[in-house]
């Protein structure tokens, strides 16, 4: 690889090595040996996590990979990857020339790489079995690593996994790309706080499910006059509650274990907060026997 330095970003190259041309560089990395310098490449990359979680910047916006995550990004995406908190990581970063990757699109019946990813940064997560499908082509009939991705086998197997990606990419609804702006991020977000299959997670955790941060997606409910992400997360809650105690014959303590709360103490004060009686009293005044 090339480095350059141009205004402060490191512009990556794929060079020829002995005259011969390799279409796919593979590297396996760990949160030891991770770069984490702003960096732009004349190359498409992908990044695949199979272990823990990975923090990328792009175009200002900071988005967390995790285990299964696969991100695509077009030449000339400029970016920044670093660790996430103290999490273990382990990330195959493909790095594949643009006219190889365009001849593969073609192939598939598009009219170029160009068509397939219109924009510079392209999300998807391929399930646990598909990952590990993956891992056990790169791993046949021996290691991949940057000492030997240039033999004609493991350039073979390199190309193999790249293309099933392409396709879970293109032909599995299941995978769709994940690009919002910022009206489609709160719409998604408002959804996952609302669906009671969320109640137990946590707000970073739902955020990390469409690649963003906590803070980012904080500052555009802020942005958008909505309460934060908590405040809305919780009156969902409450309100599903609300439903539960005047629909079923459930105990209070079951109520809130249902509805995402921990502890009756806080569920009671909480609903009173809201609804200005605690659920008992709201249950015995509004269900109708």
């Amino acid at each position: 690889f090339i480095m350059k330095n141009e205004n402060t970003t490191l512009q990556l190259d794929m060079i020829h090595y002995n005259k011969n041309f390799c279409d796919i560089n593979l590297y396996v990395t760990d949160e030891k040996i991770l770069y984490q310098k702003t960096h732009t490449h004349s190359f498409y990359e992908i990044l695949l996590i199979t272990q823990g979680k990975l923090l990328q910047t792009i175009n200002g916006e900071e988005r967390i990979l995790s285990e299964n995550d696969i991100c695509i990004l077009k030449p000339k995406s400029v970016h920044t990857l670093k660790k996430y908190k103290n999490s273990p990581l382990t990330m195959y970063n493909f790095e594949i020339n643009a006219e190889y990757l365009d001849s593969v699109c073609k192939s598939l019946g598009f009219d170029s790489a160009e068509k397939v990813f219109p924009i510079n940064e392209n999300y998807s997560k391929c399930s646990p079995a598909e990952a590990l499908e993956y891992i056990k082509i790169l791993t046949f009939p021996n290691k991949i690593d940057e000492l030997n991705n240039r033999t004609e086998i493991n350039q073979a197997m390199l190309k193999i996994t790249v293309t099933k990606m392409l396709i879970n990419f293109i032909v599995n609804p299941s995978h769709g790309f994940i690009h919002q702006k910022e009206d489609s991020i709160i719409s998604t977000i408002l959804n996952l706080l609302d669906n009671k299959d969320f109640f137990n997670s946590s707000i970073k955790e739902i955020c990390s499910q469409i690649f963003y941060t906590q803070e980012h997606v904080t500052r555009l409910f802020k942005k958008a006059n909505l309460n934060t992400p908590n405040k809305i997360h919780l009156q969902n809650k409450l309100h599903y509650a609300a439903y539960l105690l005047l629909n079923s014959d459930l105990k209070i303590i079951t109520i809130a274990e249902q509805s995402g709360i921990e502890t009756v103490s806080y569920f009671t004060k909480a609903f009173k907060k809201e609804y200005g009686i605690p659920p008992s009293i709201y249950k015995q005044t509004y269900k109708i026997k």
